[in-house]
Order: structure tokens, then C-alpha cells, then sequence
């Protein structure tokens, strides 16, 4: 049949273990198609075939302007720590060829977003996923509760997390004070509102930005998303980047913590494939939960079958709840 186009990655490096190593990281963590080559004699470059379309990654010992020549896309891997050896123009090489520096040592997941970026600036960059769209059923699942002092972003995070140990799950959540520590770890170049601005203006290459953005806690996706920009997105925008993550093929379950209502609330609601909504004890949370309800009873397109109640203090049946309907739903897809 016809061979598929892949993106082409060449990593040359004298240390065997380590392109065997980087190799394996990229290929397990990027779900951008890829065709990886790994030499360790840099004499096999001459006679690479697609330089041009190629992004070679090359050890700084290696790196030299005779052996790159011919490739336009060059990551050089700095063995000394970054900000110590100079980035250098070296003299020679010509305008058209774009080269950047990495540190050598860094994280898998660092390497690779100095890898994604590069790519996001490659003309021939294929970007189509290899799982057909037939396949892109995502689940969206929301969390909300119109109830104070619930720890709802927790819940949902620690429902997301057991689900993601034997489903493909991102979670995102809009809360601009988000308090867990996990999401708000390390500095994020770049966060949810961002890709929202992807999604618009640079659709053909949403999954590479995608993959850029999201941040993994175990086996669960996450988008970083903690600033008090998420307020100005309205539903419509959260509509558009749900659509584009679905059309990535990339996540069976989409899960939303809903911790503030944003313009168009309800738009949201009627996306969703199930709305667990918490509740407390005490009578204040059942008022709080009858008036919402209630809104969601004259919400037309809303289906109440979709909600479930879930009491906070028993947050175990949820799960249980839950992965009966996805073995359910796995069981009448096999037929």
C-alpha cells in the first residue's frame, strides 16, 4: 500500500546508549508521526537522503559546518550546562539554515519541546495523526457544583487521575486560583490560552502544538491553565478547542473541571457526555442544587439523564459508577 509520510529525525551522537535512550523517550512520548534514524559515525550523514526536510540533532562535540551540511533544521545538544558555552554564530553557515541549541542533559520532556518547536517552524512538517478520525470518539466529562467549599478541583483531578491508569485522559480545569499543587508546578512557557489562540489561528499544526502544551502528571494529560486570563474565555472558545483535541485522536476522555461559570455556561453543560455535580450535606447545599438543577430541567438540549449527583463524602462510587458505563460502552463497541 502507500507508505505513510512521516516527519524525519535524525539524532547523531558518539555515545550509543544515549541515542538509544533519546530515541525510546521520543518515541513513547511524541504521537506526532516520526521516522527516527540514530547514527553514531557522523560519515553516514553525508549520504542521508532528505536533509532538507530533516531535523538533524547532533551532539556539540560532533557539530561541525562540513558535517551539517546540506540540513537546514540543526538542534545541537550543548554538553555543557546552558548559559556556560556560548551560542555562536558560526561563521559560514549560510541565512537559510536555522540553528538552535538544547542542553544535552535536560528531561526527555524539555528535549522535546526544543524538538516540537523547531518542527512548528519546518515548512514540510506532516502533522495528520496516525489514528483515523473514525476512531475519535472522546467522552466529555464535566465537574461542576454550585455549592461553596467543595473541594471540587481535588475531586476531579484525583477522578481523572485513576481513569487515566486505562484511558487516554486530559483534563483541564478553569479555575484561576487553582490551588493543587501538581498543576501549578514548574513555570509553563505557555498554557491553555494559548493553544486556544492555536486553535484558531494555526489550525493544520494544532496536534504539534497540543502535544507542545500539555503537561503529564503519571499517566494523565493535563493543559496548564493557572491565570486569571482563562476568565475572558467564554464557552464558545472552550467549544472549539474541545473539537480541535477530538480531532487530534489523541484522548479517549476529555475532562472538565468546571470551576467557574463563564459566559454561555450552559452551551458547555449540553456537550458534555456525563456532568457529575458534588454535593455537600446540610440544607444549603440542597437549595443550592435544586435551583441548579432546576436551570438545567428548563436548559433545552440539556438531557437530565447525563447528570449525576455525586455526594462528596462518597466519592468512591463515582468511579464505580463511571468505569461501569466505559466497560459497558468497550463491551458494545467489540460487538
Amino acid at each position: 500500500g502507500m507508505k505513510m509520510k512521516k516527519n524525519s529525525l535524525v539524532i547523531c551522537d558518539q555515545d550509543e546508549k544515549y541515542c538509544k535512550k533519546l530515541d525510546s523517550f521520543l518515541r513513547n512520548y511524541l504521537s506526532v508521526p516520526f521516522e527516527i534514524s540514530e547514527y553514531t559515525n557522523t560519515k553516514y550523514l553525508k549520504s542521508f537522503e532528505d536533509k532538507r526536510n530533516t531535523l538533524l540533532i547532533i551532539s556539540e562535540k560532533l557539530f561541525d559546518i562540513d558535517v551539517i551540511e546540506g540540513f537546514k533544521n540543526v538542534l545541537v545538544l550543548e554538553e555543557m550546562p546552558v548559559g556556560v558555552s556560548e551560542n555562536e554564530n558560526f561563521f559560514g553557515i549560510g541565512d537559510d539554515v536555522n540553528v538552535r541549541y538544547t542542553g544535552k542533559y535536560q528531561s526527555g520532556e524539555k528535549i522535546s519541546e526544543s524538538i516540537l518547536s523547531m518542527f512548528l517552524d519546518m515548512p514540510g512538517v506532516i502533522v495528520t495523526n496516525p489514528r483515523t478520525k473514525a476512531d475519535t470518539k472522546m467522552k466529555l466529562i464535566g465537574f461542576y457544583t454550585p455549592v461553596k467549599g467543595i473541594l471540587q478541583t481535588k475531586i476531579a483531578l484525583d477522578f481523572a487521575k485513576q481513569l487515566a491508569s486505562y484511558e487516554r485522559c486530559i483534563f483541564i480545569t478553569n479555575d484561576p486560583f487553582c490551588c493543587e499543587q501538581e498543576l501549578r508546578n514548574g513555570e509553563y512557557e505557555e498554557n491553555i490560552s494559548d493553544l486556544m489562540y492555536y486553535c484558531e489561528c494555526e489550525p493544520d499544526k494544532f496536534s504539534i502544538y497540543l502535544e507542545k502544551i500539555a503537561r503529564k502528571l503519571g499517566r494523565l494529560d493535563y493543559l496548564p491553565s493557572c491565570d486569571g486570563q482563562i476568565r475572558d474565555a467564554s464557552a464558545g472558545d472552550y467549544l472549539r478547542l474541545l473539537g480541535r483535541i477530538r480531532e487530534s485522536g489523541k484522548y479517549e476522555v476529555f475532562i472538565f473541571d468546571i470551576a467557574e461559570q463563564m459566559r454561555s455556561f450552559t452551551d458547555i453543560l449540553k456537550a458534555l457526555d456525563i456532568l457529575f455535580v458534588l454535593a455537600g450535606s446540610g440544607k444549603y447545599s440542597e437549595d443550592k442544587l435544586m435551583l441548579f438543577t432546576r436551570e438545567l430541567e428548563d436548559t433545552e438540549g440539556f438531557e437530565m439523564e447525563r447528570l449525576m449527583k455525586v455526594d462528596v463524602n462518597n466519592t468512591v462510587e463515582l468511579m464505580k459508577s463511571v468505569q461501569k458505563e466505559i466497560r459497558k460502552e468497550k463491551s458494545f463497541e467489540k460487538r
